[in-house]
């Protein structure tokens, strides 16, 4: 089962929100996460707005803007431009944990492998409370399967 190389995302987007320009103000926005796995150890989290994504997207990509997609997040990796977004990964059996700090907070995300390496199901947490509850991350290169894993949420 390989990993390597794969970019999962989330099927239904979940709220969340950042504090932006110099006023401080609270911008709430719905957002897809997506989880890459770079090489044997390093994983990438990111989050994207989900106003920008075609949700009928999976096994459907273009396959120039794939290729971009794909040379960006490497370069991000390689020139450690989001060390927040960075990972290292830990696998036992089918079971997969990541862990990131940010400022103050710790990130981490516990979840099983699912579809042979095609799908993940698992919760992130901060700060060691559930953040986004448990949901089914699919290989954005494939089809969705006819028969959705359910998220125990």
């Amino acid at each position: 089962m390989k990993l390597v190389g794969k970019e999962y995302r989330c099927i239904n987007p979940i709220p969340s929100h950042y504090h932006g320009d110099v006023q401080d103000v609270l911008v709430e926005y719905n957002a897809f996460i997506y989880i890459y796995i770079y090489d044997e150890e390093i994983a990438l989290r990111s989050t994207t707005n989900a106003l920008h994504i075609d949700t009928s997207r999976f096994g459907n990509l273009n396959e120039g803007l794939r290729k971009t997609r794909l040379k960006n997040i490497r370069r991000r990796i390689e020139v450690n431009k989001s060390p927040s977004s960075i990972s290292k990964y830990k696998l036992d059996g089918l079971s997969i944990s990541m862990s990131w700090v940010i400022r103050d907070m710790e990130i981490s995300f516990e979840g099983n492998i699912m579809l042979e390496g095609d799908a993940i199901k698992g919760t992130f947490f901060k700060n060691g409370k559930v953040n986004v509850q448990e949901q089914v991350y699919y290989n954005i290169e494939k089809p969705l399967p006819t028969n959705l894993i359910e998220n125990d949420a």
